[in-house]
C-alpha cells in the first residue's frame, strides 16, 4: 500500500474511532465535605445544614428539616446548550405528614415525593436530561416538619453519546480493507 493509502487509513481510524472520556464531574462538592461550598441556600432554611457523621459516601451529608414552608438548596451548574447530561443523588428520608422533596434541573423536574413514609438512603439516578443554556441551576427544594430529609454523593456529569449502531460495522470493514491492501503482492 503507497503512502496516501496508509494515511488515508491512519486518519480515518483516528477521525472515527470512539473516544473513551471518562466522567468530569460538574458539582463542586457534591458530599458536603467542605460544608457548603458552591451551595446556596434559600427559602426557609432553619433546622438546615451540614453535618458530620451522617454521609453516606463520606463523612458530611447536607440535612433539611425546615417547617411549615419549603427551603431550597441550589447550585448553578456549567453547561452546554443541547448537550445531555446524568444527574444522581442518594437520600434519606425520615418520612411522615407534612413532608415534600423535589429535585430540577433548569425547567426539568427530576424528582418529586409528598409525604412519602420513611427510609435509608436510596440512590436516584436521571439520564440524558437536556441542558437548554451554558448555566443550569441545579436545585433540590425540602420540607419536613416532622424529621428530615438527608441529602448526599449529588453527581452532575455528561451524558455520553452512544455510537450509531452501523458505525463498528463500518469501522471494522474499513479497517479489514486497509490490511488487505498492505499485503505486498507476490513478486512475479
Amino acid at each position: 500500500m503507497n503512502r496516501n493509502a496508509s494515511a488515508l487509513c491512519l486518519a480515518f481510524a483516528l477521525a472515527f474511532a470512539p473516544s473513551a472520556k471518562a466522567a468530569v464531574q460538574l458539582v463542586t462538592n457534591g458530599g458536603f465535605e467542605s460544608q457548603l461550598a458552591g451551595w446556596t441556600q434559600s427559602g426557609n432554611i432553619t433546622f438546615s445544614g451540614v453535618a458530620a457523621g451522617i454521609g453516606r459516601g463520606g463523612s458530611r451529608a447536607y440535612f433539611a428539616g425546615p417547617l411549615g414552608s419549603e427551603g431550597f438548596l441550589s447550585q448553578s451548574i456549567v453547561t452546554e446548550a443541547g448537550q445531555l447530561y446524568d444527574i444522581s443523588f442518594w437520600l434519606l428520608n425520615e418520612g411522615g405528614t407534612d413532608t415534600d422533596f423535589g429535585a430540577t434541573f433548569g425547567d426539568t423536574s427530576l424528582y418529586s415525593e409528598t409525604n412519602a413514609p420513611p427510609y435509608a438512603y436510596k440512590f436516584y439516578a436521571f439520564n440524558d436530561v437536556l441542558a437548554s443554556s451554558s448555566a443550569t441551576l441545579l436545585t433540590f427544594n425540602f420540607r419536613d416538619d416532622p424529621g428530615f430529609h438527608v441529602l448526599d454523593d449529588v453527581s452532575v456529569t455528561a451524558s455520553a453519546v452512544p455510537l450509531p449502531a452501523a458505525l463498528p460495522l463500518l469501522l471494522a470493514g474499513f479497517g479489514a480493507l486497509c490490511l488487505v491492501a498492505r499485503r505486498k503482492k507476490p513478486s512475479a
